[in-house]
């Protein structure tokens, strides 16, 4: 319920330090700092209406109704001669979490304009708030107004924003009429700097509209762009929380919230850019607009969020001599500050204040009216406690009650504080009565009480506040103490040693006791939590009743800074309303990544932003970052090309922050000489320092590797292990060549047949130079490189350099790779005959449900192939999110180290680092990775288990094969050793691999969507492992493959999914022909779901299951405890359930993802 004050004009100010603390929504706030600054004398303070939610925004009309949005709950709240409406004007339902929800609030068009739509005189509230679906997105509406402030019609959506990432903080939301009668918008940067100089994004930019929604022709970029990005007025802003249309300014201010050094006030034009993320704060880039206006985050004029400003009219009599018509800047952290746009001097205002300020505007009266979003504790902003506050000159010095004390309930034996604030001319002296007595001693704002006894019970309690001009007399507040001790409660989630990840879920659980030791109901919790950076905090999850234990996922896009950590709070309240809250500090798992260049000395960017080589940041394990690498650079009169990322990545990458201390390097070429078209040297990776028990076989871009105490994926030891490269060289230069290696370990180098550098036994860290050697520019010279390692760090890089090349890293396109066959030199000891073992009782069937975790139980899993971020819903009820792979990669999972645990894994349709491959990259259980060319572009990936030993094995379906005309082709690279190189299909067939006889063995196989030999029906085709095929009609046309293990007896069963039943109108059909006998014949599933059958609940019985791409859910038909429907919430529109048949499906297969 809204709390109002009466209509009396009794000035009253807050006299109490500040404290900015924690809040549930809103831009970015510090935490509490005791500040000194009072309002200046005669100016006081009135609080007109407390008890708001997280307010965001105000407006006011002609009449004198003042409107304030609340972000968490949607609503619009009128308060009206004093008073609030009993009921909300209208609410949005709105995507709350973070900054999101709804946001600014405007009245209008002005009528002194003319505008293109038919309504020139119709009043509306325009909204910018967060949709939540189908996708959560920034929307722009409006809503008609009738002459008394009342709804007079729906919602009007005027711009639909593009969808949000997972950051949840850079909303923007400032709304503004510009004199030209046009409406200005602001958009953040959804935590994506780079958008906010991109002209194809909305992002991070200032937008100008009609009235009704339309573009005005006349935009500064509306020839040039095309569609919505024809709205752009103004770019490169980080988080514009408010506009102001200011004359006496020179126009639109911008409130620019700032990251980690200046808050903004820009004066907007037409076509200006505020050049973030490059530049921030005062410029004297040309390119660029400087702020009017910017103070920074240290020193004695310090502050943590611009949130609005606002003009004192010169003329309206309401404020006094230097006051009037000044321009006044809140802050949200620091109070207002008044400032002076033409010298940029600024002089704080007033800082006195009980609560974060997230608006500030003039009334028609000339006074202040501020817009307080929380009343500060001890843990946080207190819930509905958000405040409309008005400030006036009254040129009185008389003290007065600004916020009277509040009745207290306490348990027995406890403790209770009450507090008064005031307003006047300081100082103030204080006497606290208890029914109408004098307390010797109690002579400051605050009465701390402790060992409360039954006789407290009923005692009042006031407050004589005096000054030199007289006194005041605050209300009496009532002491309530029950017979009962306050209630406890005990964190079982997180513990104190636990530490977050990006991408991972955030997990809570509380218990709690009442004073008789009885436990609590869940009804009795209530919930949020605040994501601290440095000294601020971003919100994070608003308040939340009814739980004992919860989970979130935790973004990997937001603040980048490693001094983060989330603060979880609860309260819990008994059936006596005596309340406890308690709050764990979550801190995060934090790594150091180095970005380097070779040369060294070149630049690089980070997130979009300029930084020189090497940079070193610490970052939260699994957050995204964007590394950068200029295509081309000027350094010491040369020119450097870009050539790849050490590990093979583009020029501009995303990165998801790794889970050990890692290197990027930007390797460079210099300009000019023979250029080559190579991708690097045939690397072999052992699990020995000598060369022998070859793990892995890839192609490395480079040579340049800094493992420190870590090893090479797949080693496991990191502590003995070898690695060959070898391949061709081809000189840039007809010059001499002097090669170096800078290593940690053994090494020896081989240009063409001569041993050039030979320190096999050095042990510690070295740099090694050859001889110069004379080489003939693009003639082909063999290179062979081999490094060991036995203790400490790991480090192996290769250098060259001659008259023309400064030392720097021998770049991939002058290495040709070496075919790959068995390593030379290496004669590794045969392996000892195994002894004979016992007949097995039959094969193992192949199983087909997730096991993320090792524990035998079905987990489920969805994957985001836009983000690459996938889902992971544990058998016990746990959500883990993680990122994996790229945008674009298709999802892949499987048991590739053979262990039982099902490991994260993605097919490249393309290769990033070898041309005319496809790629593989898995995060094995066991550790390590998988990071492996194999297939080519049009290959679709068919991982199986082909040789029956238990671990999944790279495979591809090739739609039309290179060398047998008319045929489909298969490969695969058998984890036993050995491949699979074989025609079979047609070319139009799908790949449906199984264990169609029920040997542990999986089996090529194929569905034809119309049969060659039986009209109106679809033909199986399958070559089994045990010997014999399959050829057989079954389905019909327009059906998609779904076969699985439908009867649980170890072999897969032919099966189609319907999209449209024959029968059944308004449903999909399943059909199966299974292997013990019987058919299923079911509908299950409605037009336009797609397949997704598999073994949802771990109990070998395929289930049947659709994922529904208009909503974002997926059903299942579980065999052990029938339906379950899933939501996938915060993750993209493509999001789907991945099935652990058809995991690895692409568009155009058939099957669940036919057609996606």
């Amino acid at each position: 319920m809204l709390r109002t004050r009466s209509s009396d004009r009794t000035p009253s100010r807050s006299r109490r330090r500040r404290r900015c603390l924690p809040a549930w929504q809103g831009p970015e706030h510090l935490e509490s700092r005791a500040l000194l600054a009072t309002l200046p004398d005669g100016f006081v303070e009135r609080e007109l209406v407390s008890g708001l939610s997280n307010p965001t925004g105000l407006a006011f009309d002609d009449s004198g109704r003042i409107y304030v949005s609340e972000q968490a709950t949607g609503r619009v709240q009128v308060i009206e001669g004093g008073e609030a409406r009993p009921e909300p004007l209208l609410t949005v339902q709105a995507a709350s979490g973070g900054e999101r929800g709804l946001g600014g609030i405007l009245l209008g068009p002005p009528g002194d304009h003319d505008h293109d739509d038919d309504h020139d005189h119709q009043q509306y509230l325009y909204t910018y708030y967060t949709a939540p679906s189908p996708q959560p997105h920034n929307r722009l509406s409006r809503f008609p107004l009738d002459d008394a402030g009342e709804l007079a019609g729906p919602e009007e959506v005027l711009l639909e924003l593009a969808p949000l990432s997972d950051a949840f903080v850079h909303n923007g939301g400032g709304l503004a009429w510009g004199d030209d009668g046009k409406l200005y918008v602001g958009v953040g940067d959804d935590r994506q700097p780079g958008l906010a100089q991109q002209t194809d994004s909305l992002f991070g930019k200032v937008l100008r509209l009609n009235p009704d929604g339309s573009i005005p022709e006349d935009n500064p970029f509306y020839d040039e762009l095309e569609g919505p990005s024809r709205a752009i007025w103004a770019s490169g802003l980080r988080n514009p929380f408010k506009l102001r249309n200011d004359p006496a300014a020179g126009g639109l201010l911008i409130f620019d919230v700032g990251e980690s050094t200046w808050e903004e006030v820009n004066l907007g034009s037409p076509g200006a850019n505020f050049g973030w993320p490059l530049t921030e704060g005062p410029t004297e880039d040309l390119r660029f607009s400087s702020p009017v206006h910017a103070y920074p985050h240290t020193g004695p004029m310090w502050g943590c969020a611009v949130v609005a400003g606002a003009a004192s009219p010169a003329d309206s009599g309401a404020f006094p001599g230097e006051y009037a018509g000044a321009f006044y800047v809140a802050d949200y952290c620091n109070g207002i500050r008044r400032v002076d746009l033409d010298t940029g001097e600024s002089t704080f205002f007033a800082t006195d204040f009980g609560g974060p300020i997230v608006d500030l505007q003039i009334g028609e009266d000339g006074s202040f009216y501020y817009l307080s979003y929380g009343e500060g504790t001890s843990l946080g902003v207190e819930p509905n406690s958000g405040a409309i506050i008005q400030v006036e000159y009254l040129g009185t010095e008389e003290p007065a009650i600004f916020r009277q004390p509040r009745p207290q309930v306490a348990p027995l034996g406890g403790s209770a504080t009450f507090s008064v604030s005031a307003t006047g001319a300081p100082p103030y002296q204080y006497q606290w009565q208890r029914d109408g007595a004098d307390l010797p001693g109690e002579t400051s704002p605050t009465l701390s009480l402790a060992g409360l006894s039954p006789e407290d019970d009923g005692a009042r309690f006031r407050v004589v506040v005096s000054n030199d001009f007289g006194q005041v007399v605050s209300e009496e507040a009532a002491l309530t103490v029950l017979p009962f001790a306050a209630p406890t409660v005990a964190f079982l989630s997180p513990r104190l040693e636990d530490r977050y990840r990006a991408g991972a879920s955030l997990d809570f659980e509380a218990v709690a006791v009442d004073g008789q030791g009885d436990p609590l109901p869940a009804e009795a919790f209530s919930w949020w939590i605040e994501f601290h950076h440095d000294e601020h905090t971003h919100p994070f999850l608003s308040t939340t009743s009814g739980i004992t234990s919860g989970s979130v996922a935790i973004p990997t896009s937001g603040e980048t800074s490693p001094d983060v950590w989330f603060r979880i709070h609860v309260r819990v309240v008994d059936s006596n309303g005596l309340a406890t809250e308690a709050s764990r500090d979550l801190l995060p798992d934090t790594v150091d990544v180095t970005m380097r260049t070779s040369p060294e000395g070149l630049g690089m960017t980070l997130d979009d932003r300029p930084v020189p080589s090497p940079e070193t940041f610490t970052g939260v394990v699994g957050i995204r970052r964007d590394l950068g690498a200029p295509p081309s650079q000027q350094r010491d009169d040369l020119t450097w090309i870009f050539d790849t990322w050490a590990d093979g990545g583009p020029a501009s990458r995303e990165i998801s922050t790794p889970d050990a201390d890692s290197t990027f390097t930007a390797v460079y070429r210099v300009d000019g000489g023979f250029v080559g078209e190579g991708t690097g040297l045939l690397a072999s990776i052992f699990e020995s320092e000598d060369l022998s028990s070859l793990t892995d076989v890839r192609v490395d871009p480079v040579v340049a590797f800094d493992w420190g105490p870590s090893a090479p994926p797949p080693v496991i030891d990191p502590g003995r292990f070898s690695a060959r490269w070898e391949g061709t060289l081809l000189p840039q230069f007809a010059e001499p060549y002097t090669f170096r290696v800078v290593a940690d370990g053994g090494v020896r180098l081989w240009i063409g047949d001569e041993l050039v550098i030979d320190a096999w036994e050095s042990e510690g860290p070295s740099l090694l130079e050859s001889a110069p050697i004379d080489l003939s520019a693009g003639e082909e010279v063999g290179l062979r490189l081999e490094y060991r390692q036995s203790s400490g760090d790991a480090r192996v890089e290769l250098l060259w350099s001659s008259p023309s090349t400064p030392a720097s890293v021998v770049p991939s396109s002058q290495l040709i790779p070496a075919p790959a066959s068995n390593p030379p030199d290496s004669d590794p000891e045969p392996e000892p005959e195994p002894e004979p073992e016992p007949e097995p009782p039959g094969p193992e069937p192949i199983r087909e449900f997730y096991d993320f975790d090792g524990d035998r139980r079905a987990d489920l899993l969805a994957y985001d192939p836009d983000s690459a971020t996938w889902a992971i819903t544990f058998a016990d009820g746990r959500v883990e999110r993680r990122p994996f792979g790229a945008p674009g990669d298709r999802a892949a999972p499987g048991d590739y180290d053979g262990d039982g645990t099902t490991d994260l894994a993605v097919f490249r349709p393309e290769s990033d680092s070898v041309p005319g491959a496809a790629h593989w990259f898995a995060s094995l259980s066991s550790g390590g990775v998988i990071n492996r060319p194999f297939g080519a572009p049009g290959d679709r990936a068919a991982p199986g288990d082909y040789d029956g030993d238990g671990t999944t094995d790279l495979a591809v379906f090739r739609p039309e094969s290179d060398s047998v005309p008319g045929a489909a082709h298969w490969f695969a690279s058998l984890s036993s050793g050995g491949v699979i190189n074989r025609p079979f299909g047609a070319p139009g067939d799908r790949a449906a691999p199984g264990d169609y006889d029920g040997d542990g063995t999986t089996d090529l196989a194929v569905f034809r969507p119309e049969s060659d030999s039986v009209p109106g029906a679809a033909h199986w085709f399958a070559s089994l492992s045990s010997g014999g095929v399959i050829n057989r009609p079954f389905g019909a046309p327009g059906d998609r493959a779904a076969p699985g293990d439908y009867d649980g007896d170890g072999t897969t069963d032919l099966a189609v999914f319907r999209p449209e039943s024959d029968s059944v109108p308004g449903a999909a059909h399943w059909f199966a022909s299974l292997s013990s006998g019987g058919v299923i014949n079911r509908p299950f599933g409605a037009p336009g779901d797609r397949a997704a059958p598999g073994d949802y609940d771990g109990d070998g019985i395929t289930d049947l299951a659709v994922s529904r791409p208009e909503t974002g859910e997926a059903f299942l038909l579980r065999s052990r405890d029938q339906a379950l429907k899933l939501t996938f919430e915060g993750l993209g529109r493509r999001t789907r359930l991945i099935s652990p048949r058809w995991a690895w499906l692409d568009p155009g297969d058939s099957g669940p993802d036919e057609d996606a």
